[in-house]
């Protein structure tokens, strides 16, 4: 079971690659590790020395927050009156075990009902991601043949 999981890890991997260097937009919201922890610690630095600021400083302090869970410092999203929630920013290294959780969570229930779990607790988790992961998922693969093979079958008159 773990080499089929690391097999559709490493598919996902591949095509989220080929996405993202096929796709003319600029994604925010996507950050690898280094660059998260970039942004960490340009938002630490600006706790200890507010003084030095520049635009991007003013943007990352507009969109994130900073939140420390067991020791780690995580990113997070804003929130507004709205929204109470935590909404964490997934690195894209860790996209995949995120996704396959908040899939495994729903059932295999599919694009919209896995988007809707991840949305609950990760803010950068976006459609095309949970469409690519469901794509290759191997029983939601079975689950969509299976529908296809119906026979429609006359009766003999």
């Amino acid at each position: 079971m773990d080499l089929e999981i690391d097999r559709h890890k490493t598919s996902f991997y591949e095509s989220l690659l080929k996405i993202s260097e096929d796709s003319e937009s600029n994604e925010r919201m996507v950050f690898s590790n280094s660059q998260l922890k970039e942004i960490i610690r340009i938002l630490l630095e600006n706790k200890t020395n507010p003084n030095t600021k520049d635009d991007s400083v003013y943007y990352y302090m507009r969109r994130y927050q900073l939140l420390e869970i067991a020791g780690t410092t995580k990113l997070i999203k804003k929130t507004d009156e709205k929204n109470q929630g935590i909404l964490i920013i997934v690195p894209t290294e860790q996209l995949f075990d995120e996704i396959h959780s908040c899939h495994l969570a729903v059932g295999h229930g599919g694009i919209g009902k896995t988007l809707k779990e991840a949305k609950k607790k990760f803010a950068n988790i976006q459609q095309q991601h949970v469409a690519l992961y469901n794509l290759l998922c191997l029983v939601c693969q079975k689950k969509r043949t299976k529908a296809g093979n119906k026979k429609v079958v006359r009766p003999i008159i």
